[in-house]
């Protein structure tokens, strides 16, 4: 076996880890989400969501960026481990003053019912959630995907189960806090174990300076990304009451969990591998096009057969008191493969320090975003319309990503270009078909049947081709190859 197809297989071993524990804490994410949605009231989720959001802005000064630095570091040694925690605890502690200094601000920004004691209880989770980041990075960067994705999945298990606790014990809508809490702590038990390092206070210059150089590239891109993903909210905390942010929150949940999922899987395989094949373009042109490819075709379809579905089942399953964060959810969805794609490349493109087309296409999105921000506080636009800019923006950057990914020669764009064609125009046509149908039938129980329906039968047809065109591409390969063979054999 050639040393590519021992980084290939490396790597889809790899995804495949993440990505089956992944599939199986989305599973456990769905029905913590039907539980806690049937005991937290939208106005109540409003507080949960913009706190997130506000702590995932902060988590990344504290935990992502250090853990990108020890992920790709090009050795991975005993003093740059102790290093990276150093920095993390220092880091953590240094966000979690800044945080509690920032929460009477947040509160008079956004004038909503219990925001400031969810946001102080979920700022002590940046006290461990960077130290345990740095371990399970130093994991992946020894390729065991296998005891990172397990300790990750043991975790979030738990969380949930500590969150479900309180709010049976009639704790309110805080007890959501618990979850992220919990899961980082029981993180950071399983991970230092498993990894066998020592954690005493050390700072090696060399990787120190490097990680922090890398570490603040990363983290001026993440806070530039995290603006343009939580723009609808924050805009929607302002000009919307409490439980209208609830829905559009608990939307862009639903919408961002499998995408969420498959890009985590994808970003937890992608750091080492690019490590770990260095320089050598064609073979990371390989890699990086395979698990993209593999991603695509699947995600092309789920997200359009959510997208069909999610205004019928979010409120059968949630209750009805969530039906329009079901259709806002499936506009969402829309757009949901270009987000993905679009993140996938920018991780491979911040591993590869190949920061233009990364800065291009957040410029391009941020431009487009302004043009919604516009439309809704000037002109009086919903915030449907904001949701379809921002997907616009998401559809514009990830097409100039793949520009410069193809310019740059790390990845084959064009045997990309037609699933990510195809997966917009699929669930577009999925979305509009589902809503005309709607609208014709004038019946309120009938008609989210009649659209799911309708909506199924186009997403599963429209899904189906981008998979025949590949068999198609594959067999047609592989008789061009035999075809080859035959003829040089022929000739000798």
């Amino acid at each position: 076996m050639s040393t590519n197809q021992g980084l290939g297989h490396a790597g889809l071993r790899g995804f495949a880890w993440s990505y089956g524990a992944l599939a199986l804490a989305t599973a456990a994410q769905m029905a913590y989400t039907i539980v806690t949605a049937k005991m937290v009231v939208p106005s109540g989720f409003a507080a949960y969501a913009l706190s997130l959001s506000v702590l995932q802005l902060a988590g990344i000064f504290a935990s992502s960026a250090l853990g990108s630095s020890v992920a790709r570091a090009s050795a991975l040694s005993d003093r740059v481990i102790r290093t990276a925690a150093t920095l993390a605890i220092l880091s953590g502690f240094a966000t979690f003053l800044v945080l509690e200094s920032l929460v009477p601000l947040v509160k008079a920004f956004w004038d909503v019912p219990l925001l400031s004691i969810t946001l102080r209880l979920l700022a002590l989770q940046v006290l461990i959630l960077p130290l345990s980041s740095v371990l399970l990075a130093a994991l992946r960067r020894m390729l065991r995907f296998k005891a990172a994705a397990g300790i990750e999945l043991i975790a979030q298990l738990t969380g949930f189960a500590a969150s479900v606790g309180l709010l049976v014990s009639d704790h309110g809508p805080v007890s959501l806090v618990a979850s992220p809490i919990v899961a980082s702590v029981v993180q950071l038990l399983l991970a230092w174990p498993t990894l066998r390092a020592r954690l005493t206070p050390l700072i090696d210059r060399t990787f120190a300076r490097e990680a922090l150089s890398f570490a603040a590239h990363i983290a001026g891109q993440n806070v530039a990304r995290s603006g343009i993903a939580n723009t609808t909210l924050w805009i929607a905390g302002v000009v919307s009451s409490a439980g209208t942010t609830g829905q559009l929150s608990r939307a862009l949940l639903l919408a961002l969990l499998p995408l969420d999922q498959a890009f985590a899987a994808f970003s937890r395989v992608a750091y080492p591998l690019v490590s770990s094949i260095g320089s050598d373009l064609p073979r990371l042109r390989g890699v990086v096009t395979d698990l993209l490819r593999g991603i695509a075709y699947p995600a092309a379809q789920i997200f359009a057969i959510a997208a069909a579905t999610s205004p019928l089942v979010v409120p059968l399953i949630l209750g009805p008191q969530w039906k329009e964060a079901g259709s806002l959810a499936a506009l969402f969805l829309c757009t949901s493969l270009p987000r993905l794609v679009y993140a996938c490349t920018s991780v491979v493109a911040e591993a590869r320090r190949s920061l233009r087309g990364v800065w291009a296409a957040i410029l391009v999105q941020y431009l487009v975003l302004a043009v919604g921000i516009v439309f809704v506080l000037l002109l009086g636009g919903g915030t449907r319309s904001l949701i379809l800019l921002s997907g616009a923006g998401f559809v514009a950057g990830a097409i100039v990503q793949l520009r410069f990914a193809a310019q740059e020669g790390w990845i084959d764009g064009r045997s990309l270009a037609n699933p990510f064609a195809w997966s917009v125009v699929a669930a577009s046509v999925t979305y509009l078909l589902v809503v005309l149908v709607q609208d014709a039938v004038r019946s309120d129980v009938f008609a989210p049947f009649a659209g799911t329906i309708v909506g199924l039968v186009s997403a599963v047809l429209l899904g189906c081709v981008p998979w025949m065109a590949a068999t198609r591409t594959g067999v047609r390969r592989r008789l061009m190859t035999r075809t080859l063979a035959v003829e040089s054999g022929m000739t000798r």
